[in-house]
């Protein structure tokens, strides 16, 4: 109650304000300023207790007086008991403007908030007039100077970063006359946000903010409300308005226990689709035609090292960089996501392309060496070549009398045909005890001849004669070598019934293949396969056919 000083000051201003023309009040400060105070006005006048007012600070000083408690909520006042109903507040907002740091793992909202709650102790009438019908009761609209003298929730953001930054230039209070107070300011929100990167750049993410009462818990306070959506930005979109939902919790704090008072909390949760045309266009696509690149080095004579090494090496240089450009935008994550894996899939794949190309010279090395060793063997053949013409000169050859070609061949059941040896084996041989020359020449034919016979059995066949080809640059299949034996005997009017040779056809037709060499003869005709081309070509060939869906295969799973 009012002491009595305060009561006849107040009767004072109310004669003052009778007495002036058009019922006193400061003129234009409300929507029913002005004159007409002698009840014939027909605009609008805030009255209370039968006694009209014009004036919004007029009505601020005889409701906000000392009889209004603003640290009261208007359920504890009206009742006087401090275990009544909860007061129900809703909060709104209206988004214009949000980001999302990655770094931070936070999202900030700009936008405007609305703060509801009925207190009745603030209710006043109204005197209806033309300018002022039932359905469009006035609104009261409070200074801010009066902010404070008037009881609100006082609502804050439970997973804040930073204070919420809240401007007053743009706020207002204002009062209905039922009682119905809507306190609009704008804000600036920074709040945490677990944000789930594993899908990035095609996630969706969901952040908002907790909205709880600094002072009230459940029980004297419950909390609803609602949250717009916005234009998207340059990276995120919002999908529709958030979803709201009140529940309660137990404030975070050291010394805050399960058991302490639980406080209303209301959760407002957006949802965040990235717009990931960006990374698209800049990182996934680039990336992949530079994979593209680190391709098409299969392509290029292998001989060609410039080249081959720098259309290798220039997508691992560039699929690095993209990948650090991610990584600088991005926190230190303890997991891989779809761009990082992506990026460094690729990259793998690029050096995957440089070091087989390590492995290709590798193999052009070994078949330099095996070149080396196919001029020393046609030095061995020029050596033995020497060595017959010197056998021929000390002893000639015996003549031979010429076999009778109507004389059937004696053929001995289970036995192969005995093919001749040739004069330059027998020559060989005979000089192998005197010339030291030609008992290396033996001595490094066997050893040949016995790397070649690989299961022991005295005899080579065409695949284990290609093998031990190969030793020497030569890279027939064994139906080439079939066909360069068939020349080889029908040339020295052998036999060639079987496609196998001893040791001493081996020599003949090791130191004569490049003579009867079926490639030689005709160059335009494909004998070979894949099996028996040279490693390094090998290589190329299966990147060639295996790399792309090798990589679309990682890539997909």
């Amino acid at each position: 109650m009012a002491s009595a000083p305060k009561r006849w000051m107040l009767l004072l201003m109310v004669a003052r304000m009778r007495a002036q023309p058009g019922g006193g009040g400061d003129s234009g400060d409300g929507p029913g300023d002005g004159p007409g105070g002698d009840g014939n006005d027909k605009r609008c006048q805030f009255n209370m207790t039968q006694r009209a007012f014009h004036s919004h600070r007029t009505l601020e000083d005889i409701l906000l007086s000392t009889e209004y408690d603003a640290s009261s909520r208007p359920e504890v006042a009206r009742e006087k008991d401090l275990k009544n109903k909860p007061t129900a507040v809703t909060w709104t907002l209206a988004t214009k403007g949000f980001s999302i740091s990655e770094k931070a793992n936070t999202v900030t909202l700009t936008g405007e908030v609305t703060e509801s709650w009925v207190d009745e102790r603030l209710a006043f009438n109204y005197t209806q007039g033309d300018t002022c019908p039932s359905d469009s009761p006035p609104v009261w609209t409070v200074s801010k100077s009066h902010y404070y003298q008037i009881w609100r929730p006082w609502l804050y953001i439970s997973n804040q970063v930073s204070t919420s930054d809240i401007s007053n230039a743009g706020s207002s209070l204002k009062v209905d006359a039922d009682g119905t107070v809507t306190w609009t300011y704008n804000t600036l929100i920074t709040a945490r946000c677990a944000l789930d990167l594993k899908r990035s750049p095609f996630d969706t993410q969901t952040c908002g903010v907790d909205v709880m009462s600094l002072s009230y818990d459940a029980f004297e306070m419950e909390i609803s409300g609602a949250a717009y959506s916005t234009q998207p930005t340059l990276e995120w979109k919002m999908l529709g308005d958030a979803k709201v939902s009140s529940n309660s919790a137990v404030k975070e704090g050291p010394d805050a226990q399960t058991t302490g008072p639980s406080y209303a909390v209301l959760e407002v949760r957006f949802e965040f689709k990235r717009r990931n045309g960006y990374q698209i266009r800049e990182i996934f696509v680039p990336a992949i035609l530079y994979l593209l690149l680190a391709y098409c080095g299969f392509w290029i004579d292998r001989n060609v090292a410039p080249a081959r090494v720098a259309i290798s090496v220039i997508p691992v240089l560039i699929t690095r960089t993209l990948l650090n450009s991610v990584y600088a935008t991005s926190q230190l994550l303890p997991y891989v996501n779809v761009l990082t894996l992506y990026l460094n899939i690729l990259s793998y794949l690029n050096i995957l392309a440089v070091c087989q190309y390590a492995l290709v010279q590798r193999c052009i090395q070994d078949e330099k060496k095996a070149l080396l060793r196919l001029k020393g063997l046609a030095k061995m053949r020029d050596v033995i070549d020497a060595l017959v013409d010197a056998t021929e000169t000390v002893a000639p050859p015996h003549a031979k009398t010429p076999p009778d070609p109507e004389a059937p061949v004696a053929v001995v059941p289970g036995k192969r045909i005995i093919r001749a040896r040739s004069e330059r084996f027998d020559a060989l041989l005979a000089q192998k005890g005197v010339n030291p020359v030609a008992g290396r020449a033996v001595a490094e034919l066997k050893r040949i001849f016995e790397r070649a016979d690989r299961d022991g059995s005295g005899d080579i066949d065409m695949l284990e004669f290609c093998k031990a080809l190969r030793g020497f640059g030569i890279y027939d299949p064994p139906d080439a070598a079939r066909l360069a034996l068939s020349s080889m005997r029908h040339a020295a009017n052998q036999d060639d019934a079987t496609s196998t040779v001893g040791f001493d056809e081996f020599v003949d037709l090791l130191l004569g293949y490049e003579k009867h060499r079926v490639a030689d003869i005709f160059p335009g005709e494909e004998l070979r396969n894949f099996r028996y081309l040279p490693a390094s070509l090998q290589l190329d060939v299966a990147c060639r056919i295996a790399f792309l869906p090798f990589a679309g295969v990682v890539l997909a799973v």
